[in-house]
Formats: structure tokens, sequence, C-alpha cells
């Protein structure tokens, strides 16, 4: 599978505000969320990148109570948002 490759000061940013987000879920919604959605983007991240297992995101998803996966989806709601406002930032910048 290729991996689309993203100009330095971008793939930086996204990082960025993704540490940042990182933080903020692990302040306000706890811990046990913040390793949820860890795990759930490493999963993805590993399934993208290596092929690596494909059921592994869904048994992340499976062990979410309803509370929990509402939070797992807003966070990833919200880290798109972040990146497609750091491809805004970068497409204006070029």
């Amino acid at each position: 599978m290729s991996t689309i490759e993203l100009p330095d000061r971008l793939r930086d940013e996204i990082r960025l505000l993704g540490r940042l987000l990182g933080q903020i879920i692990a302040e306000e919604a706890g811990e046990d969320v913040y390793e949820r959605v860890e795990q759930l983007r490493v999963a993805a991240v590993a399934h993208h990148r290596d092929g690596g297992d494909p059921d592994a995101d869904v048994d992340v998803v499976a062990g979410l109570d309803t509370h929990q996966a509402e939070q797992v989806a807003r966070a990833f709601t919200i880290f798109f948002q972040l990146t497609n406002l750091a491809e805004q930032r970068a497409r204006v910048r070029a």
C-alpha cells in the first residue's frame, strides 16, 4: 500500500496538533479514554502502513462501552478537523 508523502512543515503541524489534542483528551476525558484513542490510532496506522492485523481496530472498538465510544469518536472527529485546518494552512502557504 502506498503512503502519501506530506511536506515536512505540514507533517510537523499535524503531529503537534495530535500531541496537544492527546494532552487535552487525557486531562478532560481521562487517561482511559486517551489510552483507547491511542490503541485505535496505533492499530489503524499499523494496518495502513504494514498490513497489520485488520481486526485489531475492531477489537478495540468492540471493547468500548457507549460513553467511551462517543468520546473516542469525538476525539477522532476533532483530530480530522484539526488536520483539515492544517492542510488548508499549507495550501494558503503554497
